[in-house]
């Protein structure tokens, strides 16, 4: 008996709105707020909402700075109006602790700061981070200072005043031997090398030598803190012979061998499992494996349930679907291959597709091969699938490529083209557009029945300054396809506003880029750029772009040490570096 449909019912404060798959219903919350519910969950009332309705503090109506939160939207984040009028989305955590007080409108007010005298404090002028001024305190002290902490005086001096003196102090195998202005105490190691070094750290342990250490401190201090266990980060105990597993081969194989006892079969165990008896998160897992060379030891099952779920929802779209086919591309296997449409799907898990297994340059190589025997290969990354929103996205990416015709379709000469706001714009694209929003300066949108169904933005270069403008998102609602729509949006941009030349940029490692030769735009191979990368936490499928994790961003937070790269520091902290498959380039000039 086929199970009812539930499109259209309404479940608690859940609206659903159409079928994903796999047991999924994508369902809108009374709030706005969209996510895929489990069928038995909202049949059995296990989920009623977003979690809206459980706030741990409502916020409506309160005003932070220059914001006046409106209402929740779920998942943390509030509406907010400006008191210049602009309506911006932003994180409650953001609003309570005065990170963000703004639209940004006021921006340039920071540079009025500068000369003025904040209790001990005196402005020098703006920092490189956000909302930070660099200041210097009347005992001499550089250092970078938020705005807010200056305004609301949190902060009046570097802290000299407390009279802290750590000179001749020894912290591990550091001695502090003298006071730096700009970094904090300066120490000598018991290696002999010369660091500096924060109060904070100092005082706290998290600083015991100059990074020659690092790895022996960090084992003694866990043994002395917990003894014979100690926790990590998915806080499963770690005993004594765990901790040893991970530095001896003898013992990882009796450890091994101790998990195929207790689940009494022979097989290898999952690396799930094994990582959560280490306590230690999978990425590290593999690591260890891999340098004790005994990778053949265990299941690599990690990503398998997801790339079954991709299929699933592939042939639920009415496509036959080819499993792990290696005779299209000599020998390199798709995961998931589309005959009728020449798609190939390509699921990466995060550590057998990082640098450390795949190297810089696989995902790009493996796509251009694709390409030169007519196969269109997307790649779907493990850190995106887990990512609710992005998941959403892709579904709705496959839905369009492989069966247009379950979607909505929308006729461009049937709808009505207006310049769009900048709030409205950035709404549409974060619900939209697989990589989000962007600040853009003209916006031109489709309307039909009067709501927004295509989108496409322009502004100035990012990276390419020889071009007048970059077309920076495309992007059409889920669910509908506009024919005809790009064509009318690009059109329009060039009678408004006579352009000479336009670059875009096209991630090739989700699609083919056609619509851009129909709009008159042209590219090469040649015009790939090199691929970019993410740093990802195994575990939680965390991703932080690179631009989240330079060096200096690192250590003003706190995390490692000058020496320390910004590989080591990321790789310390349980995360994995995975690289993409580049972008291509497309350029447009006015026909002379």
């Amino acid at each position: 008996m086929e199970r009812q449909d539930l499109t259209g019912q309404t479940f608690g404060e859940w609206f659903v709105l159409y079928y994903v798959g796999n047991g999924r219903y994508h369902c809108r919350c009374s709030c706005g707020a969209e996510k895929d519910i489990l069928r038995s969950s909202l049949i059995h009332g296990e989920s009623t909402s977003c979690g809206h309705t459980r706030l741990k503090r409502d916020l409506t109506g309160q005003t932070f700075g220059e914001l006046t939160a409106l209402r929740h939207l779920g998942y943390g984040i509030w509406k907010c109006q400006c008191s210049c009028g602009n309506i911006i989305q932003v994180r409650g955590f953001d609003l309570e602790h005065h990170n963000i007080t703004s639209c940004g409108h006021n921006k340039t007010k920071l540079k009025d700061m500068i000369g003025k005298k904040y209790g001990e404090w005196t402005v020098l002028g703006l920092s490189d981070k956000k909302r930070y001024l660099t200041c210097r305190c009347e005992c001499g002290t550089v250092k970078d200072v938020a705005a807010y902490s200056l305004i609301s005086g949190k902060s009046t001096n570097c802290g000299c005043k407390r009279g802290l003196d750590l000179v001749g102090k020894k912290f591990g195998d550091l001695t502090v031997i003298g006071r730096d202005e700009l970094s904090g105490w300066i120490c000598k190691c018991s290696c002999g090398n010369i660091t500096t070094a924060g109060a904070y750290h100092l005082l706290r342990g998290k600083r015991m030598s100059c990074g020659c250490k690092a790895t022996e401190y960090k084992r003694q201090t866990m043994l002395e803190r917990y003894g014979d266990t100690a926790t990590s980060r998915i806080n499963n105990p770690r005993d004594k012979a765990s901790i040893e597993a991970c530095n001896n081969k003898d013992e990882m194989l009796k450890h091994i061998a101790y998990i195929k006892n207790a689940s009494g079969t022979d097989k290898k165990p999952r690396i799930e499992e094994l990582a959560a008896s280490l306590g230690i998160n999978i990425g590290p897992t593999y690591r260890v494996l891999r340098r004790l060379d005994l990778l053949d030891e265990i299941q690599h099952s990690v990503f398998g349930r997801m790339e079954n779920e991709v299929s699933d929802f592939v042939e639920s779209l009415g496509a036959k679907v080819d499993r792990h086919r290696k005779d299209l591309l000599n020998g390199l296997e798709i995961d998931i291959y589309i005959p009728d449409k020449k798609i190939g799907i390509e699921f990466n898990g995060t550590y057998w597709h990082s640098e450390e297994i795949k190297g810089k340059t696989y995902h790009l190589n493996k796509t251009l091969r694709a390409y030169k025997n007519g196969i269109h290969l997307i790649h779907i990354f493990e850190y995106e699938w887990a990512d609710e929103q992005k998941r959403r996205k892709i579904l709705d990416m496959l839905r369009r490529m492989i069966n247009p015709s379950s979607n909505t379709i929308v006729y461009a000469r049937k709808t009505e083209l207006r310049e769009v706001g900048s709030s409205e714009s950035t709404e549409f694209l974060e619900e939209n557009h697989l990589q989000g929003s962007i600040n853009s300066s003209i916006n031109y949108g489709l309307y039909y029945n009067n709501k927004l169904v295509a989108l496409m933005t322009f502004g100035k270069p990012r990276f390419n300054k020889e071009y007048q403008w970059e077309l920076h998102r495309l992007a059409y609602k889920n669910g509908v396809v506009v024919v005809g729509g790009a064509d009318r949006l690009f059109k329009h941009f060039i009678k408004e506003n006579n352009p000479t030349s336009i670059i875009s940029y096209c991630d090739i490692s989700k699609f083919d880029g056609h619509v851009y030769p129909r709009l008159g735009f042209k590219a090469t191979l040649s015009d790939i750029t090199e691929p970019n990368y993410m740093w990802v936490e195994s575990h939680t499928n965390i991703a932080l772009p690179r631009y989240k994790t330079m060096k200096h961003k690192l250590l003003a937070a706190g995390l490692g040490t000058p020496d320390m790269t910004e590989n080591d520091i990321m790789e310390n902290l349980g995360f994995i570096k995975v690289y993409d498959c580049g972008n291509l380039r497309f350029t447009w000039k006015r026909p002379s």
